[in-house]
């Protein structure tokens, strides 16, 4: 399944109960907090232009492509982005 939307989230977005999840595009949004522990099946994840500082992508072992440009990451996520994600041949936009 695909999620496709613009200008409409504020604050948290939950998506437990979306398993089969494979594109995810939420970018012009104003998300705080996602948590995508439970969509392992994601491969397009665009969050462009939202308010996100943290980002656990550690269970989305399908990744291929990542947007995130125009969020202020904290630390831990660009680490884990430039350790993992980018040398694992993800393409990554931030």
């Amino acid at each position: 399944g695909d999620v496709y939307k613009r200008q409409n989230f504020l604050g948290a977005i939950n998506l437990s109960n979306n398993i089969k999840l494979i594109t995810l595009w939420v970018s012009d949004n104003q998300l705080t907090n996602i948590d995508l522990s439970n969509n392992i099946h994601i491969d397009n994840l665009e969050l462009e232009n939202n308010q996100l500082t943290n980002l656990d992508l550690s269970n989305l072992a399908d990744l291929a492509q990542l947007k995130l440009s125009g969020n202020a990451l904290d630390l831990a996520t660009t680490s884990y982005i430039n350790d993992t994600l980018i040398p694992r041949g993800v393409y990554v936009q931030y």
